[in-house]
């Protein structure tokens, strides 16, 4: 619970969801008509269609203001790279019974993803 709510959300998505479940499923099928009747999935498109341009602008001015150059290798390729290297050794490991088996294959692919990225990555900024 949230701050002194109770069991009920304070914001008005969450709000939305407490009352909803209470509701049978043709009640709450006639709200969606109603909303469907009345437009508010066009607002809500409209709203959010705006936010993501906004958002977009805002982000691209941030980025021109302070010079900000996006690194594909050391912040998407090469975490993927070591993670799947991880995942795949590990899988390759005998699979073992209970869950000591388990828990070494993860301390494994942790321990593998981090080398990994220790050694790829290696401290560049």
């Amino acid at each position: 619970w949230e701050g002194g709510h109770g069991t009920t959300s304070q914001h008005y998505a969450g709000v939305a969801f407490d009352v909803g479940q209470t509701l049978s499923s043709t009640q709450r099928r006639r709200i969606w008509q109603a909303a469907t009747n009345l437009g508010v999935w066009g607002y809500v498109l409209t709203i959010y269609i705006s936010e993501l341009v906004n958002a977009s602008l805002s982000m691209v001015k941030l980025w021109k203001r302070v010079d900000f150059r996006p690194r594909l290798w050391s912040w998407l390729l090469c975490p993927l790279l070591c993670a799947a290297a991880a995942v795949l050794s590990a899988g390759l490991m005998p699979a073992g019974v209970g869950w000591i088996s388990t828990l070494l294959r993860g301390v494994v692919a942790v321990g593998l993803y981090l080398t990994l990225t220790l050694i790829f990555w290696g401290g560049r900024r």
